[in-house]
């Protein structure tokens, strides 16, 4: 016992690739078994999460140190410290979506563990990984994004948990646990809801307004121009009475004063009985 008590405490510090990491990843799923409680089973898959990416850092370094002396290298690791890496990589996305499926259930409840630590959590490994980064390979790359973007679900979820009021937890769930209800996932977005169904109304009152006044403004117009229509037709119709007035009526005659010369005056009869004589001169 004594033995194997102090082979699981010099394994604490193997590395992936050395004869007593098995032995160290045994002895984490030994302790997690022997681990009571929900939560912290959960909060134990984080830890171990995190001595993944721990790992790597210490294989890149041990690389660097070996190839160039100390420091990062950029894309610089053998291929099989590459293949350690990845085989960490993807252990750690478990770890971290296990401890995620067993904590965030409890997070809906008065007295369960705080999103916003989780959610801490999940931003301290998203930067570890930045860090990380540059020098991997290119399949490393890929993993690193993958796990990236599985961290940044998780903080969002863990967000969304961890409001004012703490959401419910729905019947659907994810690689990372429990959906939020739809009411947690339009809380933030409800103001903006109603602003736009308020909005509705007034842009159609302003329509109506704008139809309105336009259709006012075009009776109006039409109003006016049959207005100018009859006075036109009445001014036509005036001008062509007098046309007519002036084509129906006689003009005086013209008299003009004819030199007579001068003669005797003239007595004649009447041509006709009852008329007057005529004189002449």
């Amino acid at each position: 016992m004594l033995l194997g008590a102090l082979t699981v405490l010099l394994s604490r510090g193997a590395l992936p690739g050395e004869m007593l990491y098995s032995i160290k990843r045994a002895s984490e799923s030994a302790e997690i078994g022997l681990t009571s409680g929900q939560e912290a089973k959960g909060l134990k898959h984080l830890d171990f999460a995190s001595t993944r990416l721990e790992e790597v850092s210490d294989l890149i370094e041990r690389q660097a140190a070996t190839a160039a002396g100390a420091g990062p290298v950029a894309a610089g690791i053998g291929p099989d410290e590459a293949a350690l890496v990845l085989d960490n990589l993807r252990a750690f996305d478990e770890q971290a979506r296990t401890g995620s499926r067993l904590i965030l259930p409890l997070a809906a409840q008065p007295t369960g563990p705080s999103p916003a630590e989780l959610g801490e959590w999940a931003r301290s490994q998203s930067a570890r990984i930045d860090t990380l980064s540059p020098s991997l390979d290119g399949d490393g790359r890929t993993a690193a994004a993958g796990s990236q973007q599985m961290l940044q679900r998780l903080d969002q979820r863990a967000t969304a948990f961890g409001g004012p009021e703490r959401c419910a937890t729905g019947d659907a769930s994810d690689d990372l646990g429990p959906l939020p209800t739809g009411a947690c996932d339009t809380g933030s977005g409800s103001d903006d809801s109603q602003a736009t169904t308020t909005a509705i109304p007034e842009s159609t009152t302003t329509s109506t307004t704008s139809s309105t006044t336009t259709s006012s403004t075009s009776s109006t117009t039409s109003s006016r121009n049959e207005t100018s229509s009859r006075d036109d037709d009445s001014d036509d119709s005036d001008s062509s009475s007098g046309s007519r007035e002036q084509r129906t009526s006689t003009p005086d005659p013209v008299q003009v004063p004819l030199p007579v010369p001068l003669l005797p005056q003239v007595d004649l009869p009447p041509l006709l009985p009852g008329l007057p004589g005529l004189s002449l001169g």
